[in-house]
């Protein structure tokens, strides 16, 4: 027993590498810090704020749904009105055009809001997605090529390559 406690001390004593203290000296990633940002003009500066204000709400409604109803995430954004939301917010970046895009061109998200609102699809247990249908190529969450768009995912995806995703 003492030889055990006398290593667990010994491993609790070793500093962590480097790698790992640049990580956790890391600032988490901010959008309006990039350089991207500072390119969009002052009113996509402005939709995107409420863009972000208004996605967030949707995402809390979605948590509480979950949690509603035994992890479950809802098969459509309008399930969550009246009970979660009092109704569905419009994304200030939907226009006529984005509207009227057919569901089979915007696999695999769903329109909501009369194609006004924002873009949802639903998984398994507490996983979906939930985007804006403006600023595709805006690294929101990320600062990466490959992940763009304003929205979220959550949860755990399978598709033709695994993704993993970091739950918001």
């Amino acid at each position: 027993m003492l030889r055990f406690i006398t290593i667990l001390a010994v491993a609790l004593a070793v500093p962590a590498t480097s790698d790992a203290m640049d990580r956790a000296e890391k600032e988490p990633y901010d959008y309006h810090k990039s350089e991207a940002y500072s390119k969009l003009t002052k009113d996509q500066q402005k939709r995107m704020a409420v863009a972000e204000k208004r996605l967030k709400k949707i995402q809390a409604s979605l948590h509480k749904y979950s949690d509603d109803y035994n992890g479950n995430a809802p098969t459509s954004l309008e399930l969550l009105v009246p009970k979660y939301l009092d109704k569905l917010p419009k994304d200030p970046f939907a226009t006529k055009e984005s509207a009227a895009e057919k569901a089979e061109d915007i696999k695999p998200l769903l329109h909501s809001v009369d194609g006004r609102g924002f873009r949802y699809r639903s998984g398994r247990a507490r996983s979906w997605w939930l985007y804006s249908v403006g600023l595709r190529d805006f690294p929101f969450r990320y600062d990466s090529k490959n992940n763009t768009g304003v929205g979220y995912v959550q949860g755990y995806w399978h598709g033709p390559a695994q993704f993993t995703f970091d739950v918001f």
